[in-house]
């Protein structure tokens, strides 16, 4: 049971020490430009040799690469920027031509990073009339019974 519970403190305190942030600026047209920041030099820290000691198959820099190669593929986007210090401080940012552009890019990217299942024709983004909506992605806290 005390496993446990240093486990869980261990991960709440990890998690604590990171700050993730999304910055959209849009211009008259609803073009703009998007970035996202993830700053977890805390959480660098705390781990300390715990990081140099990680598998290194798994290399997520070289994943994020890929999906930026991706993105500066997509038509509407252009000056994509991606920068990992290694110290814990990642910034992707990029340009979008329309909303439709990002709503495409941003797919069902939670604001954690990572990958949420969304209806179709899903949109975080929408002008309607006179009005800019925001739509947070659907987040699935349930768990899979085995």
């Amino acid at each position: 049971m005390n496993k446990l519970l240093l486990t869980f403190l261990g991960i709440a305190t990890l998690l604590s020490a990171c700050t993730f942030s999304e910055q959209v600026a849009f211009n008259n047209d609803w073009s703009g430009k998007f970035a996202y920041k993830i700053d977890a030099t805390e959480a660098y820290q705390m781990m300390g040799d715990m990081m140099s000691e990680m598998d290194d198959s798994v290399d997520i820099d070289a994943n994020i690469k890929e999906e930026m190669e991706e993105l500066k593929s997509t038509p509407g986007i252009s000056n994509v920027k991606y920068d990992n210090d290694g110290k814990g401080k990642l910034n992707i940012s990029f340009d979008f031509a329309d909303l439709d552009v990002l709503n495409n890019a941003l797919g069902g990217q939670n604001t954690m990073g990572t990958k949420a299942e969304v209806p179709d024709g899903f949109k975080r983004f929408e002008v309607s009339k006179k009005k800019f909506m925001y739509h947070s992605p659907p987040v699935d806290v349930s768990e899979e019974a085995d």
